[in-house]
């Protein structure tokens, strides 16, 4: 209700809810109330940046005002204001009658969500997990930072993990002999290897 009522003519419990709600989560840097068109009808970053006067040039806007219920982004993006690196998930807000009235987005923080599920994981002495987008770009790296949305990074494997979507490869890096586990994830096009 207190969306609904944001969007139709008074923001007041919105901003307290959403203010509430990102202070209180580790996985959000920040969470939006957009009209239709894209611009804030409230919203708390976590940074305390203010938010930018419109967000119609991001892909979730697009793609909620194109019909969808929901997105989630399929790159990692850096926030408008804050620079930080996140992906977006994106619900569309409507009313009883189907109209788009706006979007509730919400922004994870990438270096959060990757500490808790890819950072910890290993195999063995040597393995370790990585993410890559669609493009072979890799966007998360247990070991590695430098790598992360490094476009100057040999993409030999990532082509190689891209093209076997889901399964088991082998390959040689740095002069040993590897074994890769490769799943793709559709909502997203990542594709989680380790």
């Amino acid at each position: 209700p207190a969306v609904h009522e944001a969007l139709k003519e008074n923001p007041n419990r919105a901003r307290a809810l959403l203010h509430t709600f990102v202070t209180r989560s580790a996985m959000f840097s920040t969470l939006m109330l957009l009209d239709a068109t894209g611009k804030p009808v409230a919203g708390e970053a976590k940074s305390g940046d203010p938010l930018a006067p419109s967000y119609a040039d991001r892909e979730y806007v697009k793609a909620i005002q194109a019909g969808n219920d929901n997105y989630v982004t399929k790159r990692i993006l850096r926030g408008k204001t804050s620079k930080v690196l996140m992906f977006v998930v994106a619900q569309a807000v409507k009313d009883q009658q189907g109209k788009l009235l706006g979007l509730l987005v919400g922004s994870v923080s990438w270096e959060v969500f990757t500490k808790k599920f890819v950072d910890p994981l290993r195999f063995g002495t040597t393995g370790y997990a990585f993410v890559i987008d669609a493009k072979g770009l890799i966007i998360a790296h247990g070991t590695n930072k430098s790598l992360i949305l490094n476009p100057e990074v040999d993409h030999t494997i990532s082509e190689k993990a891209l093209a076997l979507k889901n399964g088991l490869t082998q390959y040689t890096f740095g002069g040993q002999e590897k074994i890769m586990a490769v799943a793709e994830i559709p909502e997203t096009g990542w594709t989680v290897c380790m």
